[in-house]
């Protein structure tokens, strides 16, 4: 006869428990999620600098040659005079 009344005192008592367990699984997918993204934005990050490094190598030889051929202009223009 006390069986509903235990069930509902029962219900009562666990329900702070029941709502912390979803809590904690709630934020643990956020957690996922979220390192989820985080490695994405690393890959991004990486290939930026793959990118960035890149452009930079390239300057940098387009300076140098930049530089030659005005030496040589140089050089040639001092000969031709």
């Amino acid at each position: 006869m006390n069986g509903g009344r235990d069930d509902e005192q029962r219900s009562v008592l666990f329900e702070p428990g029941r709502r912390l367990r979803l809590d904690i699984v709630r934020k643990d997918e956020e957690e996922k999620a979220l390192k989820g993204e985080l490695a994405a934005k690393e890959v991004e990050l990486d290939q930026l600098r793959t990118a960035y490094a890149k452009i930079a190598a390239d300057l940098r030889v387009k300076e140098e040659a930049r530089e030659e051929a005005r030496e040589e202009a140089r050089e040639t223009l001092d000969g031709e005079m």
